[in-house]
């Protein structure tokens, strides 16, 4: 806060017991998303401003799916001045993005990636209306946005959406509330160090079984000719 990277806050109510989904290690803690980082909801920008090119992207509901920015789906840009004007909606990298509104029932919304330096290599970004921008202070962002996908975790999140009958949103304070578990810092970079070498492992899988899959192709076509001949 001295430094003006958080604003004061009203202290996080407790965590209950039903909030508490699943047993943790006993170094690990339920905490509120509020008590350890800093929400932010998108602009309105109206649909007039948008220009067709420029160096400051609008990112909007289409843009974003679970650990991936579209920046390439009808992109939509501001001008220098609006951009200006909008600073605090602009992402940086570290940033998750959120999306809060969806179809009921579906789940179609809550899908969340995060912002690499890759990601504005292209120009600025800002955030448009209905989602969140999360600036995590405290815990290593890596980690978190492997949290936000856990479906054990998002169930209650969908519980208090709002909205019509078809459409669901999700409200800020609802955000602020959600109850997460957090290991220690240093165990936060060994999971997502983990992860990151698991899934390396599963590319190269991946990658051999399509190579197989070729090679396959290739030995049943060169029989076929030979039967035919």
């Amino acid at each position: 806060m001295a430094d003006g990277k958080l604003k004061k806050q009203k202290p996080p109510t407790e965590i209950t017991e039903d909030e508490e989904l699943f047993i943790i290690p006993q170094n690990w803690q339920w905490a509120r998303m509020s008590s350890f980082s800093e929400l932010k909801s998108g602009f309105a920008y109206k649909s007039e401003t948008f220009r067709d090119s420029g160096n400051n992207q609008v990112i909007r509901m289409g843009n974003v799916r679970p650990d991936l920015l579209r920046l390439d789906a009808n992109p939509a840009f501001i001008t220098d001045e609006l951009a200006l004007e909008t600073a605090d909606c602009e992402l940086s990298a570290g940033d998750i993005v959120l999306t809060m509104t969806g179809t009921k029932g579906k789940q179609d919304y809550m899908y969340s990636a995060l912002i690499t330096n890759q990601h504005l290599e292209r120009g600025r970004l800002y955030l448009n209306q209905r989602l969140c921008i999360v600036k995590a202070h405290l815990v290593n962002t890596g980690f978190l946005s492997l949290m936000l996908k856990d479906e054990r975790l998002l169930e209650p999140i969908f519980k208090s959406s709002t909205g019509t009958a078809n459409q669901a949103n999700i409200g800020m304070a609802a955000l602020g509330a959600w109850a997460l578990p957090l290991p220690p810092l240093a165990e936060q970079h060994r999971v997502v160090a983990k992860v990151d070498q698991l899934m390396t492992l599963c590319d190269q899988l991946k990658a051999r079984l399509n190579q197989a899959r070729q090679v396959h192709e290739q030995l049943a076509g060169a029989l076929v000719e030979q039967a035919v001949a």
